[in-house]
C-alpha cells in the first residue's frame, strides 16, 4: 500500500502496525439492552492487543505459533522478545517483511 500512494504523489495515510496470534478465545455480545458491544476476551485478546501495540507502523508482529506455520515461506524476519503485561515469561514474536 505505501509504494502505491507513493508512486501517486501521494501520502502514505497508512501508519499503524497489526499484531497476529493464535488460539482459544471467549467472544460474546456483553450488556444490557441498549448499551451493548461485542467483545473478546482471554490471554489471546490480551497477546494480540500487545503484539498490535508493540508494532512500529507498517510493521506485522506475529507470535511463534504464527511464525511457525510461515516460516518456511518467509526469509527476513526479525525476531524480539517482549514483556507482555499479564504473561510472566518473555514472549517472543516475530516482525514479518
Amino acid at each position: 500500500m505505501p509504494e502505491i500512494n507513493l508512486s501517486m504523489g501521494k501520502p502514505d495515510p497508512l501508519k499503524i502496525g497489526a499484531g497476529i496470534t493464535t488460539g482459544m478465545a471467549l467472544s460474546a455480545t456483553v450488556g444490557f439492552n441498549a448499551c451493548t458491544d461485542y467483545t473478546v476476551m482471554g490471554d489471546v485478546a490480551n497477546i494480540v492487543s500487545r503484539l498490535q501495540g508493540a508494532a512500529q507502523p507498517g510493521e506485522i508482529l506475529v507470535s511463534s505459533d504464527v511464525y511457525d506455520v510461515v516460516a518456511d515461506t518467509i526469509s527476513g524476519v526479525e525476531k524480539r522478545v517482549l514483556e507482555i503485561k499479564g504473561i510472566d515469561e518473555p514472549f517472543e514474536a516475530y516482525v514479518l517483511p
